[in-house]
């Protein structure tokens, strides 16, 4: 099981399976305060009012389990905005 992460769908389309990018990122090794490496991930499950989806469009509230390690989403540690394949924002 991977990390999940929390939010609002701003705009657009979410389903599972789709391709997300978290921006800003995480700093790297090298400068962490001047550069942030985008990540990304795939949404493995969409929950929302205690009920999964396939797929959700913009209101509301949602919980995206990814396949990223659950270490990286403990204590907001990635908060920030996520960009779907298409440009849209959670």
């Amino acid at each position: 099981k991977g990390g999940v992460l929390g939010g609002s769908l701003i705009q657009g389309t979410l389903r599972v399976g789709d391709e997300v990018e978290i921006l800003p990122g995480l700093g790297s090794k090298q400068h962490p305060e001047r550069y942030k490496e985008p990540i990304r991930t795939r949404v493995t499950s969409i929950v929302s009012g205690g009920k999964s989806y396939e797929e959700v469009h913009a209101g509301g509230l949602l919980g995206v389990g990814t396949s990223l390690d659950p270490a990286l989403t403990k204590s907001d540690n990635i908060s920030g905005k996520i960009k779907t394949h298409d440009e849209k924002t959670l």
